[in-house]
């Protein structure tokens, strides 16, 4: 059965291709992680966050994380969150057979690959994502944390991990369905502050 998905972007196009960045330079998506596939939320306003300034970022993940922070920071710093051209796409994933990737065990890959330790043993996503095909996994999931759950350095998960996320391992099984600009997803406040 199909999975409906949200991808963020600032790039306009027509379809999914491998080792593409669809968020822009300067959205730090160039992360090494995106070798394993194709990322995608299950949330829209998570996927929005990646749409978003890098001085607005802070700001944007507030937002989504309930009322309480709404009401300490119900403002944008510096005027419209978004970048040019920022959207969310609403795709329809042909996937039914999913490799589960439990969000700390993704954060160690991220840590391991952001310390270097990586270098000698070569790449653990390039690992996991020949892992998943050799097994015959269409995609990845990395379930959502679980509320309180910690990181193992004792922080909590990022917003992204507060809905599932998609790892497709086959641009072929994304159709893209619709476009929604980011500020329809998530509106600016009515209550503007400065700090």
């Amino acid at each position: 059965m199909p999975i409906t998905a949200y991808h963020g972007t600032t790039v306009d196009f027509d379809r999914f291709e491998l080792g593409h960045t669809f968020t822009g330079p300067d959205i730090g998506q160039g992360h090494i992680s995106g070798v394993v596939g194709i990322f995608f939320s299950a949330c829209p306003k998570v996927a929005s966050t990646f749409t978003v300034t890098d001085e607005t970022a802070d700001e944007a993940c507030n937002r989504i994380n309930g009322a309480g922070v709404l009401l300490k920071n119900p403002y944008f710093l510096d005027g419209e969150p978004w970048r040019d051209g920022a959207q969310v796409l609403t795709c329809e994933l042909d996937v039914s057979n999913p490799m589960i990737v439990p969000v700390r065990d993704w954060e160690n890959l991220i840590d391991t690959s952001d310390s270097g330790d990586f270098i000698d043993k070569g790449c653990p996503f390039e690992k996991l994502r020949n892992k998943a095909l050799s097994d015959g996994y269409d995609h990845i999931i990395i379930p959502a944390a679980k509320p309180g759950e910690k990181t193992t350095w004792g922080g909590d998960f990022a917003v992204e991990y507060s809905a599932d996320n998609f790892i497709i391992l086959d641009p072929e099984r994304i159709r893209i369905m619709e476009r929604t600009p980011s500020d329809e997803i998530m509106p600016r406040p009515a209550v503007w502050r400065r700090r």
